[in-house]
């Protein structure tokens, strides 16, 4: 059921002028958006009295809004300039310009942006410090092999060697906590596997939990990638915008 077009006027009272106000025309869309609107606030349909209460408060700030625009209330008004601005500038830009790319526009941005997409490669490890009384210093050594052993089985270790728990580092993180050889070391490991491999303090028994990040899924990165490039082609459709904005007027420096 619609409201039957109603139509409000300004109060003159609202709006004194010598000129007739405009009406506040209250179409039969805005009667349907907003029943659209209360339904999804409310989780029900709103009657026919609670959309129009609603419409009359529409009306109320409408009317006050013309009533600011009379007294020019948004002149010299920095905040009220720039959403203006913002607003003339994505109107003109979205008019004229189609923001879905091609394929073949899609592909070459994401050739030229390829790293963009890719997660930060992050490790979860465990890691033992072996003493180096033990000639654990030396990665290839027979001390070092049976402790590796030792820790394999789950056997009995000396109180002082526990493991070190590392989660979500970076090659970066590894390098200055272990040493660039280290990282060379992780970014080889098989996920599960146990290797010894040379730290800065000697040498360690380290367990690859889990390797996480690199490459994205292809769907997950077409998403990323076709959200950036509408931002960038309308950023651009924007300026253009500016451009032409500025070829229509002259402009005097005093």
């Amino acid at each position: 059921m619609l409201l039957g077009g109603s139509v409000f006027w300004v109060s003159e009272c609202l709006a004194p002028s010598r000129d007739v106000p405009a009406p506040i025309v209250v179409t039969q869309e805005r009667q349907e958006k907003e029943r659209a609107r209360l339904l999804a606030l409310w989780g029900r349909p709103p009657t026919e009295d609670e959309v129009r209460q609603n419409l009359h408060e529409w009306v109320k700030s409408e009317a006050l809004y013309r009533e600011g625009l009379r007294l020019e209330l948004d002149h010299n008004d920095a905040l009220i300039r720039s959403r203006v601005i913002e607003k003339v500038k994505e109107r003109s830009a979205r008019l004229r310009v189609d923001l879905n790319p091609t394929e073949e526009e899609l592909h070459k941005f994401l050739r030229e942006n390829e790293a963009k997409y890719r997660e930060p490669v992050r490790y979860d490890l465990q890691v033992y410090h072996l003493p180096r009384e033990l000639d654990g210093a030396n990665p290839g050594s027979q001390a070092a092999r049976d402790i590796l052993k030792k820790i394999q089985n789950g056997e009995d270790l000396p109180g002082t060697l526990l493991p070190v728990q590392v989660r979500g580092r970076s090659r970066q993180h590894l390098e200055t906590e272990y040493g660039p050889h280290f990282a060379i070391e992780i970014e080889k490991m098989p996920v599960g596997e146990w290797a010894l491999v040379p730290i800065k303090q000697g040498v360690g028994a380290v367990h690859l939990a889990a390797r996480r990040g690199g490459e994205l899924a292809p769907e997950h990165k077409r998403r990323r990638a076709l959200a950036d490039f509408r931002r960038a082609r309308e950023a651009e459709a924007m300026r253009q915008e500016e451009e032409k904005a500025l070829h229509k007027v002259k402009v005097k420096w005093e």
